[in-house]
């Protein structure tokens, strides 16, 4: 029995292709194949290719790994606080 590609995915630890039955993307290439849109995944969703790396949906593509949340840079110099008039 063949299994057809997916025509979208779900989100989650891990997410799913769909609809149920269909089967997983071999290649990062083929995952944006699917034509999928939407909102970028929160920190830790992906879905699985068929060997089993972890793709997740970046806003614009499937790309390798988890999603993850970009931190503020802690390196950054502090901002000048406002400077009151003194009475």
């Amino acid at each position: 029995m063949l299994f057809p590609l997916p025509t979208g995915a779900t989100a989650g630890t891990p997410g799913s292709w769909t609809p149920s039955g269909s089967r997983a993307p071999t290649t990062l290439a083929e995952a944006n194949s699917i034509g999928y849109s939407g909102a970028a995944w929160t920190t830790g969703q992906y879905n699985e290719l068929a060997d089993g790396t972890d793709v997740y949906w970046n806003g614009t593509a499937f790309v390798l790994g988890r999603a993850t949340v970009v931190e503020e840079d802690s390196e950054a110099p502090p901002r000048p606080r406002s400077k009151r008039a003194k009475p």
